[in-house]
């Protein structure tokens, strides 16, 4: 076991964080991911990402960070809470995963895992080491993210979507048309144009009913360092993606978002509150719907919490989780009390 405390390691080992991220085909563990949010929302010198090593380099990862929450020291995931995307461990097979956990529970500290896969690997072999140790592994509130599945043709889509919102997309399109010429590009930003464009996203989310949401990048300098850096780091890897609806000329909805394993993955969508009108949060969530099935990609996803606006393309939903994992030792059970004591009037934990 190696534990890496500092971004400069965390860099060292970016392309062994990468490899696992490709293996488990998830952009919310690659090392651009991670290291994005280790810059943006952690004190550096608290960074606990824990490697076991395979004949090819790290072959299981727990990218932790040293917290205090509720009067005690705990682990969390990096980026967690102030991100709500999928996260978890990264490994290559259960045994390894296995061996991880283990290590994990050896350092004899409350492991607070947000977000992971409620019937997922990480989850299991949480719940099989510490309580295979005499420990305790307390679960609450499964999170719903939702994703449209790609299997068959975009005429085939269109026609499963309601006849209501099929009328109301062809009445939204006359509305744009009426204030003017309309267009949507989609395209991967040049480096040197970010800037500006988080800078009309920004001023979009300010216009509209992102305004006051917590996570909105005007309100919350650390949520904007962190995409930007995502977005930097994406564009070299050349899996970022806007999609910009214009109308009249003037910006009226952007959407970022990656584009891998054959998936569009939803970072943030803002709109003009002036051309609500014609829905362009609506028009441009249209048109990336058609762009992923004419590309023959393999899926949608949503992220963040479910939220009633995304019921209407039809999506299924992934089940998602808290763990709180507390190992048999003075300070673990010491943990296990503030911690009951601090959130039982917000949250029900139930013992998993």
């Amino acid at each position: 076991m190696r534990i890496i405390d500092s971004i400069a390691g965390m860099t060292a080992e970016a392309d062994g964080l990468q490899r696992l991220a490709d293996v488990m085909r998830q952009p919310f563990l690659s090392s651009d991911y991670l290291l994005s949010a280790a810059e943006a929302f952690h004190p550096h010198d608290r960074l606990q990402v824990i490697i076991c090593d395979g004949p090819a380099g790290p072959a299981a990862v727990a990218p932790l960070v040293r917290v205090r929450r509720n009067l005690h020291d705990a682990l969390e995931l990096i980026g967690t809470p102030a991100l709500m995307d999928p996260t978890g461990y990264l490994y290559e097979g259960r045994a390894h995963l296995h061996r991880l956990v283990s290590e994990v529970a050896l350092l004899g500290i409350p492991v607070h895992l947000r977000g992971i896969a409620a019937a997922g690997d990480t989850m299991q072999a949480t719940r099989l080491v510490f309580r295979g140790d005499g420990g305790v592994v307390l679960t609450h509130h499964p999170r719903v993210a939702m994703h449209v599945p790609i299997t068959g043709s975009w005429s085939d889509y269109i026609g499963s979507l309601t006849a209501k919102l099929r009328q109301d997309i062809r009445r939204f399109q006359s509305r744009a048309e009426a204030m003017g010429t309309t267009r949507i590009d989609w395209t991967t930003p040049r480096a040197d144009d970010l800037p500006a464009l988080m800078a009309a996203f920004v001023q979009l989310e300010q216009s509209g009913w992102k305004a006051g949401e917590p996570g909105a990048l005007g309100q919350w300098p650390a949520m904007r360092a962190f995409y930007t850096a995502l977005a930097e780091r994406s564009i070299r890897r050349g899996t970022l993606r806007l999609g910009t609806l214009r109308i009249d000329g003037r910006v009226a909805a952007m959407v970022w978002a990656l584009e891998a394993y054959q998936t569009i993955w939803l970072l943030k969508m803002a709109y003009d509150n002036d051309a609500a009108r014609a829905s362009p949060g609506v028009l441009l969530m249209h048109d990336a719907l058609r762009r992923a099935h004419e590309q023959r990609l393999e899926g949608f996803e949503f992220l963040g919490d479910a939220a009633p606006w995304q019921q209407r393309w039809r999506p299924r939903a992934r089940q998602y989780a808290s763990a709180l994992a507390v190992p048999l030792t003075t300070r673990g059970l010491v943990g296990l009390g503030l911690n009951a004591l601090c959130s039982a009037p917000r949250r029900l934990w139930t013992i998993g």
